[in-house]
C-alpha cells in the first residue's frame, strides 16, 4: 500500500507541475511575456455590448434612399450613353460598355430603354441618336395622353 501511496502523490505533483507549465505556455501565447494575460479593451466610444461601426453608410440607409441612388446613378450612365452615341454614331454595343465603364448586359439593356423611349436607334452600322430624341418631352408622354 505505500507504494500505491508513493505513486499517487507523485501523480498529484506531476498534474500541478503540468498545470503551471500550460498556464506558463498560455501566457506567453496571448501576451508574448510570462505576465499575465491583459484582458482586451473596447475601442474607445463603443458602449458595452454595442456592435462595432460599419465603415459603408448602406447598413443605415432606408431601403428606399438606396433604391433612388442607383435610380439616380443609373439615369446618369444613361445620358452618357446618349451624349457618346450623339457624338460617335455607329458604335456597337460592346465598344459603348468598354467606353461607358459598364458590363455588356447593364449596357444592352440601357441602350433598349433609350431605345424604347425613342432616344436613340439601331442602325445598320451601329447604335445613333434618333432624329426624335432632340424632343426629350415628346420622348416622355405617356400613351393615355
Amino acid at each position: 500500500m505505500s507504494e500505491l501511496t508513493q505513486l499517487a502523490e507523485r501523480l498529484i505533483r506531476a498534474e500541478a507541475e503540468l498545470d503551471t507549465v500550460r498556464a506558463a505556455m498560455k501566457r506567453l501565447l496571448l501576451n508574448g511575456s510570462a505576465h499575465e494575460p491583459i484582458r482586451p479593451t473596447r475601442p474607445p466610444g463603443q458602449v458595452r455590448g454595442a456592435r462595432p461601426r460599419t465603415s459603408k453608410g448602406s447598413a443605415r440607409r432606408h431601403p428606399n434612399a438606396t433604391r433612388a441612388a442607383k435610380a439616380v446613378e443609373a439615369a446618369k450612365a444613361e445620358a452618357r450613353i446618349v451624349e457618346l452615341v450623339k457624338t460617335t454614331p455607329g458604335m456597337g454595343t460592346a465598344a459603348i460598355a468598354r467606353a461607358t465603364g459598364a458590363g455588356t448586359t447593364t449596357a444592352a439593356g440601357r441602350l433598349k430603354r433609350l431605345e424604347a423611349r425613342h432616344l436613340i436607334e439601331r442602325g445598320d452600322e451601329g447604335w445613333r441618336a434618333s432624329a426624335e430624341g432632340s424632343r426629350p418631352n415628346e420622348a416622355r408622354t405617356s400613351p393615355t395622353d
